[in-house]
């Protein structure tokens, strides 16, 4: 079923708001209001409504003052904003159209006209979100893209430096073992420290490409919605989670945003979860996904009912190469990759596990606290009675 058009309708006067609810209620839009300026912000930062009715006349924080600060705001910004005026002078226009209004209805309203310019520019508005959600789209898609690029690039460097490793250890165990048995002062001696200081430069170097390897260079971090991430892994999860296994959502829409890149929290969350349903097999399980708000962080846990892992397993997880799963199912890199993300973020991974009960993954990563939306009430009281969506 298609979503309905969600309109905030602000005025003051009940009488307004009364008659707007019967001249579109029974256009099939959803209907929500406000009567001053300051709960108009709130409601419009609640709702994202598709358009909003302003009426230009009010008490304290009147109606140019609202649209104004509504253009001012990211989010709120694009919303399309008709003002209702009985003003027809041509600087109330003018103010109207410097406060960023898109059109103008004067009262008294005829409601031929008013159904009219609402249904075509909530249509408008409805196909521009649309465009701007395909752009999004294709922009988070060629980021994950490249995301996969550097991480193969990185994972064929880290192969490289894991293999190059291998070799300079037995060459500077015997180079040591050889200088044990040679004179300080011999010619040979004096060789050997020459192949054991090449050695370092060679150890130096494996290091900085496994520094390579884990950096992930280009990611550009800002507010992600941690939540949307979260609920779309879990729809992922469904599509693939066996009858076996029951997946426990716990997600908290209001736990807030952090500074981060959402393909990288997405390749976080699907690693997570994709390791505990192979840790359950083909056993009756349960696997939770949890969000919660706590000490400033926004807390991710993923829990299953799996085979669980012993200390000695528990201490390597987050090495490169190191798997528990057999040859050929995994490369040993997913657990390193999303640890060296998460601190990336500022934040802590943290894992528990037992043998036979299963394993939590805790991830803490600090909230990002934006600009308010009101800088500050015109004055102070409380704010009126409000209508919830007209039913």
């Amino acid at each position: 079923m298609k979503d309905k058009h969600r309109i905030l309708i602000v005025d003051d006067e009940p009488a307004v708001r009364d008659t707007l609810e019967t001249l579109l209620l029974p256009k099939g839009y959803d209907l929500y209001f406000a009567e001053n300026g300051p709960r108009a912000l709130e409601k419009a930062a609640e709702i994202l409504p598709d358009i909003i009715l302003l009426d230009v006349m009010m008490p304290g924080m009147d109606g140019f003052e609202v649209c104004r600060r509504l253009r001012d705001n990211q989010t709120l910004g694009q919303i399309p904003v008709v003002m209702i005026t009985a003003l027809d002078d041509r600087d109330s226009l003018l103010r109207g159209i410097r406060s960023g209004a898109d059109e103008f209805i004067k009262k008294p309203f005829d409601r031929h006209e008013l159904r009219l310019r609402i249904g075509t520019i909530t249509r408008l508005n409805r196909f521009r979100k649309l465009l701007r959600a395909r752009e999004e789209k294709a922009r988070l898609e060629r980021r994950i893209r490249r995301a996969e690029r550097m991480e193969a690039i990185g994972a064929a460097t880290a192969g490289l430096a894991h293999d190059f490793n291998n070799i300079l250890f037995p060459i500077q165990t015997y180079t040591q073992m050889a200088m044990e048995n040679l004179p300080a002062a011999s010619e040979e001696h004096q060789y050997l420290r020459e192949v054991f200081t090449a050695i370092d430069r060679a150890e130096s170097l494996v290091n900085r490409m496994l520094t390579f390897s884990q950096e992930e260079p280009g990611v550009i971090k800002e507010p992600v919605a941690v939540h949307r991430v979260a609920r779309e892994v879990c729809s992922l999860l469904l599509a693939s989670i066996p009858a076996s296994v029951r997946l426990k959502q716990a997600v908290d829409d209001t736990c807030g945003t952090v500074l981060a890149d959402a393909a990288q929290l997405h390749r976080v969350l699907m690693n997570l979860g994709l390791n505990a349903l192979h840790a359950m097999g083909d056993k009756e399980g349960e696997l939770t996904v949890a969000l919660t708000r706590e000490s400033g962080s926004v807390k991710l846990t993923v829990r299953d009912t799996g085979c669980g892992m012993n200390p000695k397993t528990l201490n390597r997880i987050f090495d490169p190469y190191f798997t528990t799963k057999q040859k050929g199912e995994g490369t040993g890199l997913g657990l390193s990759v999303v640890h060296g993300i998460i601190e990336s973020y500022g934040g802590k991974i943290e894992v528990r596990s037992e043998e036979g009960r299963g394993t939590e993954f805790q991830i803490f990563l600090p909230i990002f606290a934006p600009p308010p939306i009101v800088a500050a009430h015109d004055r102070p009281g409380t704010l009126g009675k409000h209508h919830g969506p007209a039913k």
